[in-house]
């Protein structure tokens, strides 16, 4: 097991890099469409979308 404070490190470095090169995107990229395995191909846009989403269920999920 790793210590949370490691852990929220980790996640907020992760988090500020993927903020870093969203913050870059021209608007004409964020419809750029990702193709994964076994669905069908999303936009950038939808993608991180939905991990706002998820991140905002997790924050409920801390404020109980």
């Amino acid at each position: 097991h790793f210590p949370v404070s490691g852990l929220f490190n980790s996640y907020n470095f992760r988090r500020n890099t993927l903020l870093r090169v969203l913050a870059e995107l021209t608007d004409a990229e964020w419809e750029y469409t990702v193709s994964r395995a076994s669905k069908r191909p999303d936009t950038i846009y939808r993608l991180a979308r939905a991990l706002a989403l998820h991140e905002v269920d997790h924050l409920d999920d801390i404020a109980g």
